[in-house]
């Protein structure tokens, strides 16, 4: 088992990193993309700084979608609400290959 860590919100080429990570995990292996809605916008494509939290869920399954013939593609929202009531948003997009 190994772990690969891309910052998502600053790959320039999504679809070739997401292909390529299938190429290279085994059959059954999982890419996990993990991602809140904080964000520098500077470094953030145009389609991310303009959509809410949905869209951000919606790019990232799309990614995952296009780029390989991935076996599963699973969406979890593991958001923790904190004890003053504030929540910071926590999305987990799981692919098994």
């Amino acid at each position: 088992m190994f772990w690969v860590i891309i910052r998502k919100k600053c790959i320039f080429q999504p679809f070739e990193v997401f292909a390529e990570v299938h190429r290279i995990l085994k059959d059954g292996g999982s890419f996990v993309v993990s991602f809140s809605n904080r964000m520098f916008p500077t470094k953030a494509i145009k389609a991310w700084r303009m959509s809410d939290d949905v869209g951000h869920i919606y790019i990232a399954t799309y990614y995952f979608q296009e780029s390989a013939d991935w076996k599963l593609v699973t969406v979890s929202d593991v958001t923790n609400e904190s004890v003053s009531g504030h929540t910071d948003p926590l999305y987990i997009i799981h692919g098994i290959k």
